[in-house]
Formats: C-alpha cells, structure tokens, sequence
C-alpha cells in the first residue's frame, strides 16, 4: 500500500504589520481643510451667471459658448474649444504650466454637453439620429462627463484651484412618485446621469433667476387655483442654495436659502457658514431671538431647534441664517409668494 500523504496544516493568514495599515485609532482626523471652491451654478438665460463667476478670485474662462465678449472688463479665456479633447488639454494645461490663476470657469457645461455628443457620434460613426435611438448615445456620454469631472478634481487638489461650472436651465416635467407631476427647473444637460453627476459633484449647486411674484386678485369666490396671476418682478437677481419643487440646490457651508446674485455676497455667507465657535452661535442665535420678540411658542419653537443643535457648527449656522432673514423680513410681509413658495 501507498503510504498515506498529508499535506501540512494551511497557516492563518497573519495580520498585516501595524506600521502597514492606514486605517488606525491613530489616524483619525479630527479636523479638515475646506479645500478649493466646487460650484455648480445654472439659471435663466441672461441672467448674470458669467458675470457672477468673473468676480471669483482670478479666474480664467473655458467659454465654449460666447457669454463672455460684453463683460467689462472681459475676463481672460482659452480660445474657444472645438472638440471635448479642447476641453480636457485645457485642464491639463492649468494643472501642469506655470500661472497665478484660482478659479477655472466653465461656461457653460451644456455646450461642453454638445462637444461631448459630437466626439461620441465621430468615434462611433453615428449620425446623430444614431445617437438618438434607443437612447444609445446618453448611455455612453456620462463616462465622458466622468472623464472631464475627474480631471478638474485632480486640478483642485493638485493645483488648489477653485471651479466653477455654469450651465443654463429648462423645465422638465419631473415625475413625481407621491402624486400628480409637476414642471421644475433642471441643467440643460441630456438624459438623468449627466445633471446627477455635476449636482453630486459640487459642493454647492445654485439656482439663479430674476426675483419675481405672482398677484392673485383675493375678490370673488372661485377657486384661488384657478385664478390667472399676474407676474411681477423686482428687478432683483437672486441665488437659492436650497433644495425646493421648482428647483435643485444644494451647499454645504451654512448658506442662507437666498442671496443677491453676487459672488461677493455669496463669498461673505460662505465665511459665515464655516464660524470656529459653537459657542458664539449660540450666544447670536439668543441674541437674534431677542431682536425678534418672539410669542412664546415661537421662542419655545427656536429653543427646541437650538437644543437640536448641539455641537454642531453647520447646525447652528443654519438656525443663525434663518433668524437673520426673520430679523431682515420683519414687519416687511408683502402677502406675495416667492418663486421658492410658489415651486412648492
């Protein structure tokens, strides 16, 4: 008989050296730098967003449309690219030359949504009815959009540069899962997966529009629904920086719901949104509700959300944000509904 043949015991894999693993007690970060600027920012045509991101620090232009010729002064800018390849070399070239720019500009993002689907028809050999069937072309155009989005994150950590992305807005009926669908402002950018990976990507995405109001007559007994409204403006240019019906927004600095449309104001709230001291929230918060002269529910109200708070600066900055615009509104109620009321 063949003598029976073992085979040594398997040793249990041994723990990798702790001088080798990254993710320790040890390394835990306490802290983080707020980095460079990662904004998103689409309205209506003519609205003033190019001149809006010509006030950031030192910006040049990567403006693949012309919204820039009747600035004063006219901002410094790349020749206009005629293809997506344009586009990325100029990325390229901000992260390795040598230049004092801080902000890259790109305006706007849906013209930049053109070259991408002309270099996809050429590398595939499509018409564009190709492109269109079967919604072939928007199941490939994210990548690309994934491609131009890593680049100017390696542009931001490499070279600390702040970026700014523009992009016009349309209306989209959104299909609403609780209920009847409703009309919302969107980027004018194809399909569903190109809009999410710009609003995923920012740190903060901005709506921006003129100011306006609807008037409903209040005389008669017919529904208000049903009633025409006249649409009034105020001239004004205002930024909204959080989420509503007739819109997406987003940011992650504590901004206040709306601002004029100014790059100097949105700076300031963005300092004020990222404060070092909890405890100087909250003394502002209480000094704010005394501003205020609250009822007591109200004042009950705003104890409850300040106890909600916690430590939490962000939190805290919100609550600030929200009583100074009650301390600015104050005695100010005109009766009309914000383009925010009425997306609701």
């Amino acid at each position: 008989m063949n003598a029976t043949q073992t085979r040594p015991a398997a040793r249990a894999p041994q723990p990798a050296a702790p001088s080798a693993r990254r993710m320790t007690l040890s390394s835990i970060r306490k802290t983080l730098d707020r980095g460079p600027e990662k904004l998103f920012l689409y309205g209506i045509e003519g609205v003033g967003k190019s001149s809006f991101a010509a006030a950031a620090p030192n910006p040049v232009f990567l403006a693949a449309e012309d919204g820039i010729r009747n600035l004063v002064p006219v901002p410094e800018s790349f020749p206009t690219p005629e293809t997506f390849q344009d586009v990325l070399d100029a990325v390229a070239e901000l992260e390795t030359g040598q230049h004092s720019y801080q902000t890259l500009v790109v305006d706007t993002i849906d013209a930049v949504d053109a070259l991408i689907r002309d270099q996809v028809c050429r590398r595939n050999g499509w018409s564009p009815e190709d492109f269109d069937a079967y919604g072939r072309g928007l199941k490939v155009t994210p990548d690309e959009h994934r491609r131009l989005i890593a680049a100017l994150d390696r542009l931001a950590a490499i070279r600390g540069m702040n970026v700014i992305v523009l992009a016009h807005a349309r209306t989209k009926t959104f299909k609403n899962p609780a209920g009847a669908d409703y009309l919302r402002y969107e980027p004018n950018l194809a399909g569903e997966m190109s809009p999410a990976l710009w609003k995923y990507w920012a740190e903060a995405v901005l709506f921006a529009t003129h100011e306006a109001f609807v008037q409903v007559a209040k005389s008669g007994s017919e529904d208000p629904a049903l009633k025409r409204g006249k649409g009034v403006s105020t001239g004004r240019r205002v930024l909204y920086t959080e989420w509503n019906a007739a819109y997406d927004a987003k940011n992650r600095y504590g901004l206040p719901s709306e601002l004029p449309l100014d790059f100097a104001e949105y700076a300031a709230a963005r300092e004020r949104g990222h404060p070092a001291s909890p405890d100087a929230l909250r003394t502002e918060v209480l000094s704010l509700v005394e501003e205020l002269r609250p009822t007591p529910e109200t004042r009950a109200a705003i104890g409850v959300k300040l106890a909600a708070c916690g430590e939490s600066a962000r939190d805290l900055a919100r609550l600030v944000n929200l009583l100074r615009e009650k301390v600015t509104n104050k005695g100010n109620d005109t009766g009309t509904a914000t383009p925010a009321q009425e997306g609701a």
